[in-house]
């Protein structure tokens, strides 16, 4: 029966496929738009960036207008020859059939015109969607391999009949000087599966195109193909379970995680068994949508067990080393407050994990930007001390100290019986080992407005760097708000999270920072000694940021402080004129 369900569900879906490829058949679009070049002749496949029937710029009015520049590197291939850069925003729109196109997008951070290309923060957005948010070329490309240092991205987008597709660069308002630049814009349709620039058209679409056609030649071909394949992939499995309930325990081991992960196995699960999980990836069961990729809640062990499944999609961050680094990382860790791994899949260059389900979410859906109600202060002081006691077994409970590197309120979640627990260590490393050795040297990883700036400058990683991220998660947990705004309603000085709250403690009005749902319900002691631990864990010099273990005890004593205070409001209820101090 279940093989029955199986090949109908494959049978429709190719059906589907079949009818949008056919329905889809439309003139295909191709512009290349060589950036800040005004020379007419300079290639045939690029075009100068001058307005035509092709396409256009648009810029706001009252605003300085954008300008060009050459970079002066004539063994620079077009486009990177050339930019188009602004302090300001700028649009290209172009003039586009409907339908599902392909945008390609290519950098070369270079200093135009003096500016310092560090300063390249900006997002890219098309149609209603943001790509790229809070883009820094010159980051990504000091982490890339390629020894020009040129960077491209791409992205698709479905454009409606009669409408232009816009693509808007914007300078981030939170970064002081930041400007937005770029080389090249390349456009064209999806569907021309010769010039695609999108990966949505592989070597495996181009073979799924062949099957799809072959099902309005004959219907009878295509079940018997298809048949043919399941019965196929059943003795193939067959066969491997054959060879490995003949191995030796240590083999098999080897052999349940690639040779490159040493730890403890766990549950290796089929792609077969992840689509019945999802119900084939339902969006139904979606949960969460990330930088790394996609997360399900599916149901494993015919249904009885509830779980968490993260397909993480390698165009947006996540590679086969990270995907490797969290399964190594999580099979040897065991505690309370660190999410517990089930198993993994890479059938069919999938990288999925499956995790314990976490019923009530990550932390940051219940501080601000949901529906969700708003945590009480005492649980928000609990679910820090949960995510602190997690830190301290990462940095010294196990045989190796491990820097998580991505700590964020996105990172901690919460179950059903609102455990705090820190998750997703794709980033995780290592960290430093002999008394001799104090940090190690590597790339600059982790997500805007957590990092340690120290880190940032010296790519100089220690556990201090989490701490530091730390402390940016106890100011976000007391304010109710993001670490960096990037709308235009705060002002500057409110812009970054971190530099507020200094403002306002060196000013003597730290209560301004409280998240409103809170006020009143915070002991003037508590908020004073939970504000010192914040302060301390962001402290500029990671040498005089404290360890870990006493974040957890700060936050301990200040819990405690709290309790204390209600305590003494439950009693003053019995004693007439007795005051309360509190926020």
């Amino acid at each position: 029966m279940m093989n029955l369900r199986l090949f109908c569900l494959l049978f429709l879906v190719l059906q589907g496929q079949f009818s949008f490829y056919v329905n889809s058949l439309s003139p295909p679009d191709d512009c290349a738009v060589n950036c800040g070049s005004m020379d007419k002749s300079n290639n045939r496949s690029w075009i100068a960036d001058v307005n035509s029937e092709l396409f256009s710029l648009v810029e706001p009015p009252n605003q300085q207008h954008s300008d060009i520049a050459s970079t002066a590197q004539p063994y620079l291939k077009i486009p990177y020859g050339t930019a188009r850069l602004s302090h300001s925003e700028f649009t290209y729109s172009f003039a586009v059939t409907g339908g599902e196109k392909c945008v390609r997008l290519y950098f070369y951070p270079a200093s135009y015109h003096n500016l310092n290309r560090s300063d390249s923060f900006f997002s890219v957005s098309s149609g209603g969607n943001t790509p790229l948010p809070d883009f820094n070329a010159s980051y990504a490309a000091d982490n890339d391999s390629d020894p020009e240092k040129t960077v491209s991205e791409e992205f698709c987008v479905n454009v409606d009949s009669g409408q232009r597709l816009n693509v808007t660069f914007t300078p981030c308002q939170t970064h002081t000087g930041a400007y937005a630049f770029v080389n090249g814009i390349q456009v064209v349709s999806a569907v021309s599966d010769q010039r695609s620039l999108c990966s949505c058209w592989s070597t495996k679409r181009k073979t799924r195109l062949i099957v799809i056609t072959m099902v309005s030649l004959s219907g009878l071909v295509l079940m018997f193909a298809i048949g043919f394949l399941i019965l196929k992939q059943r003795i193939k499995k067959a066969r491997v379970k054959a060879h490995m309930d003949n191995m030796d325990p240590e083999m098999l081991s080897s052999h349940k995680i690639k040779s490159s992960l040493r730890s403890a196995p766990c549950r290796y699960f089929s792609i077969d068994e992840i689509r019945i999980a999802t119900v084939n990836f339902d969006d139904v069961f979606l949960i969460g949508v990330g930088g790394f990729g996609k997360v399900y809640k599916g149901f494993i062990d015919e249904g009885t067990t509830p779980v968490a499944i993260k397909r993480s999609n390698p165009k947006l961050g996540q590679g086969l080393s990270e995907f490797e680094t969290e399964i190594e990382m999580l099979s040897q860790l065991s505690h309370p407050h660190l999410v517990s791994l089930i198993g993994y899949c890479n059938d069919d260059d999938e990288m999925i994990l499956v995790y314990d389900f976490m019923a009530n979410g990550t932390l940051r859906d219940h501080l601000y930007g949901s529906t969700n109600p708003p945590l009480s202060w005492k649980q928000r002081l609990e679910s820090c001390i949960g995510a602190a006691r997690g830190l301290v077994h990462l940095h010294r409970g196990g045989k190796n100290n491990i820097i998580h590197r991505d700590v964020k309120t996105s990172n901690i979640l919460l179950d059903e019986q609102w455990v705090t627990k820190v998750s997703d260590f794709g980033l995780s490393k290592i960290g430093p080992s002999g008394e001799s050795k104090t940090h190690i040297t590597t790339l600059v990883r982790g997500s805007q407005g957590y990092l340690d700036p120290q880190y940032y400058k010296s790519q100089h990683l220690t556990e201090k760097s989490d701490v530091y991220s730390f402390g940016v998660v106890l100011l976000e947990v007391l304010c109710g708000r993001p670490p960096l705004l990037r709308a235009m309603e705060k002002t500057k000085s409110q812009g970054s999270l971190v530099e507020w709250a200094r403002k306002c403690h060196i000013d003597g009005v730290i209560d301004q920072i409280v998240d409103p749902v809170l006020k009143g319900n915070i002991a003037t002691e508590c908020l004073s000694k939970f504000i010192d631990v914040a302060l301390k864990c962001l402290t500029h010099d990671r040498h005089q940021r404290p360890p870990m273990s006493d974040v957890v005890e700060g936050l301990e004593y200040a819990l405690q402080l709290q309790e204390g205070r209600e305590d003494t409001k439950i009693s003053s209820c019995h004693n007439e004129g007795t005051t309360d101090q509190s926020l």
